[in-house]
């Protein structure tokens, strides 16, 4: 049976199980409403709301809206910590990459209030990170990060990260994230190494994939240069699966060839 995350997380993609409700699924919509909250999907099922495919009567529409209202007023903070930090670290030459859910949210997702978070991640190289540290001041929101090599435990060559980047507005500021397949692969690392529900990290491979549909001669090459390759197709396989994901591109082939032990899983017709 799938889970409530599952269902939550998979709505507005092409699943086989889609989110559905009726009146008097109080005790299903409560389930529901939880779940979304303790793993940061509120967004997905408002959204869900909005379109119908969950009913609720008026008070849980409320308390399903106040919940949205919050996280959303945590992302808006963490985008001016972030907006103010890239700023100074620019008046100082340093480069900077945006890493997570707010690069995620304005590259990936068609809309951002579908993918909320609690804080911004500004990655720098480890050779800016001292004085990055000196030029920005710290806050709850916004995270600087050097570490991404060893916390990933991948073999990344740190230009790869600083390689030309996707772009993305945030106000009147133009962004940089890792490019492609550099941003699937780091999102697959993110799922290896959490303790929580995967089910949000899940549908962030779900949306990379689905929206970019990336290379699969580009992603089997830097997983390989990252020596992640069965990993990362793990991740895709696991995603397809647990989300009930019906729309099949190349590289969910191509993970499932991986991780079957098919040499490197590509075929030259792609």
């Amino acid at each position: 049976m799938t889970s409530f995350a599952a269902r939550i997380g998979g709505h507005r993609l092409p699943t086989a199980t889609p989110l559905r409700s009726h009146d008097d699924d109080t005790a299903y919509v409560d389930a529901l409403l939880s779940t979304a909250d303790g793993i940061r999907l509120v967004g997905l099922l408002a959204r869900a709301v909005h379109d119908r495919a969950v009913v609720v009567d008026d008070s849980t529409r409320a308390r399903i809206d106040d919940l949205h209202l919050e996280q959303l007023a945590k992302s808006l903070r963490a985008e001016r910590a972030l907006v103010d930090a890239v700023r100074v670290l620019r008046r100082a030459g340093i480069a900077t990459r945006m890493l997570g859910g707010v690069a995620l949210a304005h590259v990936d997702y068609s809309t951002p209030e579908l993918r909320l978070f609690d804080f911004a991640t500004v990655l720098v190289s480890p050779g800016d990170r001292a004085r990055a540290d000196e030029v920005v001041a710290h806050s709850d929101e916004l995270v600087l990060r050097s570490d991404l090599l060893d916390e990933a435990q991948l073999g990344i060559d740190a230009a790869d990260l600083f390689a030309p980047p996707t772009r993305f507005n945030l106000g009147a500021l133009e962004l940089e994230a890792l490019p492609m397949p550099q941003r699937l692969l780091h999102v697959c690392a993110n799922v290896a190494r959490r303790s929580t529900s995967p089910v949000p990290r899940l549908r962030d491979v779900a949306e990379l994939v689905l929206r970019n549909r990336p290379h699969v001669a580009e992603v089997a090459i830097m997983a390989r240069r990252w020596h992640a390759e069965t990993s990362v197709a793990r991740t895709i396989v696991a995603t397809w699966r647990e989300l009930a994901i019906e729309l099949r591109p190349p590289i969910v082939d191509w993970a499932e060839r991986i991780t079957q032990g098919d040499g490197d899983g590509v075929r030259s017709s792609e």
